[in-house]
């Protein structure tokens, strides 16, 4: 067998097996060249019939990619399953919620499958998606993806922290109930006597529908604490991870000083509480401390955090029901899953 016989014959049994998967990228051609001691035409020539035969995608500048529509997928159960493309990094794939997806669609007979994509791999993402019975989303989509999902007639559901006006009025849409956050926690630290409040955010601009969901979030809890306190003052820092030094500086030279801080996740408040500590900023005791979190009160332990939990599991299964409910009737739905805020230790009254 000659050689580029033997490489696409190699190539196209491990996608064939799903060692490669759909919307998976090839090894690169350089890669390609080391591993079977080939010139870079005998490469090119292997790619160029896989390509032709329908078994891969080439984009100039990125590579190939496995294709998840065609003839050669006909006679595998892609077109039952559900994707789920997760954008922003791979920990979907670690958490309670993608179980709970799983579950909902056991129960079903259908198959879930993930996909983990960075925000700018619209087009391997698109790709893979073609292969689905229908695709949900989590992290953060841009509006043009879910445009040209909708232009493939994929049937979409968007899951998690969506401004709405990243969502096309033909998507499904199952959201964490912004309103709801917001009335708990200005009530929260209005009904704690706090009058100036700090909220930490994220630095860097505007990334996407999860950035536009928290600057939505944290002026109307500005709006809302000002409703019931007039005279609070809510402000607001944008930090990068690990910025502890400019925070305590902050809190240092503020005239007078805030007496609550609401930070955008809560893993991050626990990791920056110890900071605080060490710089005599210890909660609650000199400062109170709110945070953001997906996560399970059984999770945080050290310290007890006072927090607005967004209900990942309860969000996932319902998204799960809703895609369900989409593939059957093409039924369009609208729903917020409504967070929990937990009394923890970490905020108290002002004192008088």
């Amino acid at each position: 067998m000659v050689k580029h016989e033997h490489i696409f014959t190699q190539l196209k049994q491990r996608i064939v097996t799903g060692e490669l998967r759909p919307g998976q990228a090839l090894p690169s051609q350089a890669d390609l060249m080391r591993s079977h001691g080939v010139a870079l035409g005998t490469v090119r020539q292997v790619l160029n019939r896989l390509q032709t035969e329908g078994w891969v995608r080439s984009y100039r500048g990125k590579g190939s990619f496995v294709r998840t529509r065609g003839t050669q997928w006909q006679s595998t159960n892609a077109t039952s399953a559900v994707g789920l493309a997760a954008f922003g990094g791979p920990d979907v794939t670690e958490y309670d919620h993608l179980m709970a997806m799983r579950a909902v669609f056991t129960r079903n007979n259908v198959e879930l499958m993930v996909g983990v994509f960075s925000p700018s791999q619209d087009d391997e993402a698109l790709e893979w998606a073609k292969s689905m019975a229908g695709v949900m989303t989590w992290g953060q989509p841009s509006r043009q993806f879910t445009q040209r999902l909708l232009d493939e007639n994929i049937p979409t559901v968007l899951l998690g922290n969506m401004h709405e006006e990243d969502c096309p009025p033909l998507v499904s849409l199952v959201n964490f109930n912004l309103w709801s956050a917001v009335d708990q926690v200005s009530q929260y630290l209005s009904s704690l006597g706090h009058h100036r409040i700090l909220f930490i955010n994220r630095s860097g601009g505007d990334i996407g529908p999860y950035s536009r969901f928290l600057k939505q979030l944290s002026t109307l809890t500005a709006q809302a604490i000002k409703r019931r306190q007039p005279l609070a003052f809510f402000e607001e820092l944008p930090l990068d991870a690990g910025e502890v030094i400019r925070l305590i500086q902050h809190l240092n030279n503020a005239k007078p000083p805030p007496t609550a801080l609401f930070f955008e996740g809560g893993q991050r408040a626990c990791r920056y509480l110890h900071e605080l500590e060490k710089a005599n900023w210890s909660a609650p005791q000199r400062i109170s401390v709110i945070g953001i979190s997906p996560l399970h009160p059984t999770q945080i332990t050290l310290p007890e955090l006072s927090y607005v939990e967004l209900p990942m599991v309860e969000l996932a299964s319902r998204g799960s029901e809703v895609m369900l409910e989409l593939l059957r009737d093409r039924r369009i739905v609208r729903e917020a899953i409504s967070p929990v805020l937990h009394w923890g230790k970490t905020c108290c009254q002002v004192a008088e």
